[in-house]
């Protein structure tokens, strides 16, 4: 999809994802994906967590995604007793 999204002939202008954090854990990858899909035309959307493309909604979102990325380490280190 990803590969699709950033060709110059992409048949769609949308990729529909359920969370961010459903598409990467990884927040560099994923700003680097929006990044090539925007440069392209195609917008990423998510169903649970809605944004814009203004300044604020794209700090929002770029939020959300680091703490996606560090819930799974929290929830190791509270399993484990550290």
């Amino acid at each position: 999809m990803i590969e699709a999204g950033t060709n110059k002939s992409a048949s769609f202008d949308v990729v529909v994802v359920h969370s961010f954090s459903r598409f990467f854990r990884d927040h560099f990858e994923l700003e680097l994906c929006v990044r090539k899909l925007a440069k392209n035309g195609v917008k990423l959307v998510s169903i649970t967590q809605e944004m814009s493309d203004d300044p604020m909604h794209v700090m929002m979102r770029q939020i959300m995604v680091l703490f996606d990325e560090t819930s799974p380490r929290r929830t190791l280190s509270t399993s484990c007793g550290r």
